[in-house]
C-alpha cells in the first residue's frame, strides 16, 4: 500500500496530565505511545500499546490523515477508542464522536479520552444509533458482525452521514486459505467474548464497494492486514 505524508495547515494542542502534544509533523511513534499512555490499567495499556504497534490499520489510518486531515470524525464500534485516540494526538482529527456496543470498552475509552476536548465515546448500538454528520466515518473490523441486510443498512446509513470519506476495514472473504485463518480467529475471539458480536459474516469487497457506489461515493481499496491475514482497507470518497 502506498501512502503520502505530509504537514496539516491546522495545528491542534491536546493536553493530558501526562501530555502536552503539539501536532503539526507529531510521529506515529510519539503519537501511539501518547494514546497508549492514556490508558490507566495494566491490561487496557498493553493491548491499546500492541494494537496500535502491531496491526498495519493504524499506521494506515495515520498515514491517511497526514496526506488529507479527516475533520471531524464518526468512530464506529470504536472499541476502546484507540483509533480516534490516535487521530486526534496526531492533529489528524479535530473531533471524534465513537460509538460502541460493548459498554466495559466504552468506559475504558472514556477514561482515556479525559481532558480532550470535542471527543467523546457513547454506548449504543452500531445497527440502531444514529449518526452524527461528519467529514469521516470510520468502520474498523465491524462489518463481518452484522447480517447481509444490517451491513447495508450501516454502509449506506454511514454514506448518507459523510461529507467526505466512508473507511472501512474488514476481512475480506475472498483470500483463500488467508481468509479462513481470519475468520477462524474471529470466531474464537467472538465465542471467547473477547469481541462482542453474534456471528463472524465477512462480505465480497466487491459487493460492499457496490453498496457505497450506489450511494454516489467513489471506492478505492488496498490490503491492510498482518501477514497471513486477509483484511482489506476501502475508502469512498464524496466526489
Amino acid at each position: 500500500m502506498i501512502f503520502f505524508s505530509c504537514d496539516t495547515d491546522e495545528t491542534y494542542q491536546l493536553f493530558s496530565e501526562r501530555h502536552v502534544v503539539q501536532n503539526r509533523g507529531v510521529s506515529f511513534d510519539d503519537a501511539a505511545r501518547a494514546v497508549a499512555e492514556r490508558y490507566e490499567t495494566r491490561a487496557a495499556h498493553y493491548y491499546v500499546r500492541s494494537k496500535l504497534k502491531m496491526d498495519p490499520v493504524a499506521r494506515a489510518l495515520y498515514e491517511l490523515g497526514a496526506a488529507e486531515p479527516y475533520g471531524a470524525i464518526a468512530d464506529v464500534a470504536s472499541g476502546r477508542g484507540q483509533f480516534g485516540l490516535l487521530l486526534r494526538m496526531a492533529g489528524s482529527a479535530k473531533a471524534v464522536t465513537g460509538f460502541d456496543w460493548d459498554a466495559d470498552k466504552v468506559k475504558t475509552a472514556t477514561a482515556a479520552a479525559a481532558e480532550l476536548t470535542e471527543t467523546s465515546f457513547s454506548h449504543g448500538d452500531v445497527r440502531e444509533v444514529e449518526l452524527p454528520s461528519s467529514d469521516t466515518v470510520l468502520l474498523i473490523d465491524i462489518l463481518h458482525y452484522l447480517t447481509r441486510e444490517e451491513q447495508d443498512d450501516l454502509l449506506i446509513r454511514s454514506a448518507r452521514a459523510t461529507r467526505g470519506r466512508v473507511i472501512v476495514r474488514d476481512v475480506d472473504p475472498d483470500q483463500g486459505a488467508a481468509s479462513v485463518f481470519t475468520q477462524s480467529w474471529e470466531w474464537v475471539t467472538t465465542t471467547l467474548g473477547y469481541n462482542r458480536g453474534a456471528r463472524v459474516a465477512p462480505r465480497s469487497f466487491t459487493e460492499i464497494t457496490a453498496v457505497l457506489e450506489g450511494e454516489g461515493l467513489v471506492v478505492t481499496r488496498e490490503p491492510c492486514s498482518a501477514r497471513g491475514m486477509s483484511n482489506e482497507l476501502l475508502v469512498g470518497r464524496r466526489p
